[in-house]
């Protein structure tokens, strides 16, 4: 298999350092050129999807996205709960979206990624409401322009950084474990790889609106990195 990267809460769009964020993005994908890439959510501090508009902010990124699958590369999205909205257009430049999750077999292990949002009640509700076609009618009434700031404003995205030596695991990801052995997920900001069981890991990719976190699957190993620097490595 084509060595796999993870990303998660990249949030563009949010905090003082988005533009950043966004150039380092686009150095990354060229880093990571020949490798399959999964986005596990919480790529945008909010996704609004018109019929005929998108946000010009994200403009530089989709087009880096794009690029990236033009040269050959295959980007996965698995929407978060900033950015499930609507995806039509991110299967229009190629992106292949995985709206339960994705399930892969590693070393005989089987491997769930999710965002991490919906196991839990409140999750659930969030989609159900923001996703509701009756909401989705009465938002796209507003124009583009007003849309986005109400947006804006109901994401509120977290700036708090998050402690590097704690693992929050999402509330109901637990009990996934019956079925799974690895379970890799973003949602709660803090990168790290918990030990479950024997042989059960649960893994957080970690965000980027502070540490430039990702996870790495290759056939031999599953490695938390941030840039250049390995974090936690799972050999089996």
């Amino acid at each position: 298999m084509n060595n796999i990267v993870i990303l998660s809460d990249i949030h563009f769009g949010a905090g003082r350092d988005s533009m950043q964020r966004e150039k380092d993005f686009i150095y990354f994908l060229d880093k990571i050129r020949g490798k399959d890439l999964i986005l596990l959510g919480d790529i945008f501090d909010f996704w609004i999807e018109y019929r005929s508009a998108i946000y010009k902010k994200y403009f530089h990124v989709l087009c880096s996205i794009k690029h990236f699958i033009s040269d050959g590369g295959k980007v996965y999205f698995v929407p978060g709960n900033h950015d499930f909205y609507s995806t039509d257009f991110f299967m229009e430049i190629g992106m292949i979206v995985k709206g339960e999750g994705i399930t892969i077999e590693w070393r005989g292990k089987r491997v769930f990624l999710h965002h991490g949002d919906v196991f839990s009640f409140k999750g659930k509700f969030n989609r159900f409401f923001y996703g509701n076609p009756i909401v989705r009618s009465i938002f796209r009434m507003f124009h583009p322009d007003i849309g986005i700031v109400i947006a804006s404003m109901v994401s509120k995205t977290s700036y708090k950084r998050p402690r590097k030596d704690v693992v929050a695991i999402p509330a109901g990801v637990k009990e996934l474990f019956d079925e799974y052995d690895i379970i890799i997920t973003g949602h709660t900001h803090t990168v790290g790889v918990k030990e479950i069981g024997e042989g059960k890991y649960y893994i957080n990719a970690g965000e980027w609106l502070f540490n430039r976190s990702y996870v790495e699957i290759t056939s031999e190993s599953i490695s938390v990195k941030e840039w250049d620097s390995i974090l936690s490595t799972i050999k089996i």
